[in-house]
């Protein structure tokens, strides 16, 4: 089930102008979360992209919070005429207004142009963690229910999903903690205020190699090659 919600980075934008002068002004790329998660890195990546390749002047802003829904309205209320980008995860763009009243309507006032990259899921604990393996992690979230957190980059994204799916197949439940991004949640996993945390394989690999946390899971099917984030969720079944 998991597979089926492989976080996918769009650029959405309200219009694209046509005129010869363009882009006559900045271009702003609207990032939806904090600093230093995945969302981030890929936005910036384009703005630098885009001015190495067509000398354009590109200005990355972060606007974080419910869910990424923030920055997704901030581009909706933007003029439409092609200065204003949003980078937003497929999952977010598409399942955050059925969890939530928002300020734009995705389909009317969102025009999807460039599919960016696609990522699967890491499913983490902290270092300390006393669990190996995702099963053990289960069976713990079973015997007490609720007394296990995980921190999501916010609600309605793929992790939170992916969780909650995870949860309803598994006969499991763990208490959900929503930060403006996965960088935080990282974070605080990291410092042992979480037991569970999900991120995209770049971000999750990072602390993985720092010694910082050890991956229990990936959202693919199969297994892509030896890595340190653990087994793919398909082989679990």
């Amino acid at each position: 089930m998991i597979r089926r919600l492989l976080a996918v980075a769009a650029m959405a934008v309200a219009c694209v102008a046509h005129a010869q002068d363009y882009p006559s002004k900045p271009i702003r790329i609207i990032i939806p979360s904090t600093p230093g998660g995945g969302t981030d890195y890929i936005g910036r990546l384009m703005g630098n992209k885009l001015h190495e390749l067509n000398g354009w002047s590109v200005v990355p802003e972060n606007k974080p919070g419910a869910g990424t829904a923030l920055g997704l309205a901030e581009a909706a209320r933007a003029p439409a005429q092609g200065y204003d980008l949003v980078i937003g995860q497929s999952d977010n763009v598409t399942l955050i207004p059925l969890l939530m009243k928002v300020a734009y309507d995705p389909v009317k006032d969102l025009v999807p142009v460039a599919l960016v990259a696609t990522t699967p899921m890491v499913l983490l604990v902290s270092d300390s963690s006393p669990y190996k393996t995702l099963p053990e992690v289960i069976e713990a979230a079973r015997k007490a229910p609720n007394t296990l957190s995980y921190g999501t980059s916010g609600t309605g994204g793929g992790v939170h999903i992916a969780m909650e799916m995870l949860q309803h197949e598994a006969g499991f439940k763990m208490q959900h903690v929503p930060y403006k991004g996965s960088a935080p949640a990282l974070a605080d996993l990291m410092g042992g205020h979480l037991q569970f945390a999900g991120s995209c394989v770049p971000w999750a690999g990072g602390v993985s190699k720092a010694g910082k946390g050890r991956g229990r899971a990936v959202s693919w099917a199969r297994r892509k090659a030896a890595r340190h984030d653990g087994p793919p969720v398909g082989e679990r079944g």
